[in-house]
């Protein structure tokens, strides 16, 4: 996902502004997924789709080996770890 893209949300919310709420919180947990998983030596490309409470996360690196998926793997445990009331599927691929 490129900077600027619009994030598909779905799921009923409270009131206006619990939504909005949601939404701008997604929004910047997108954009520091993007940010902390880009950042790993080897990452081609973050993309992140949401769907509800699911962020589906597709990684490409450049190489399938140790020293390019540790960090990427730790960060997703991270995630979990920091984000409980999300959902993440990660998907790490060689492209």
């Amino acid at each position: 996902m490129q900077s600027g893209e619009t994030v598909a949300t779905s799921g009923a919310v409270g009131s206006s502004n619990d939504a909005y709420e949601v939404r701008t919180a997604s929004v910047d947990l997108i954009q520091l997924i993007e940010t902390e998983i880009g950042s790993v030596p080897g990452v081609r490309s973050v993309d992140v789709l949401r769907d509800g409470s699911l962020l589906r996360v597709d990684i490409s690196i450049k190489d399938l080996d140790y020293e390019t998926c540790k960090p990427v793997y730790a960060k997703e445990i991270d995630f979990y770890d920091e984000f409980p009331d999300f959902d993440f599927q990660f998907n790490v691929v060689m492209g």
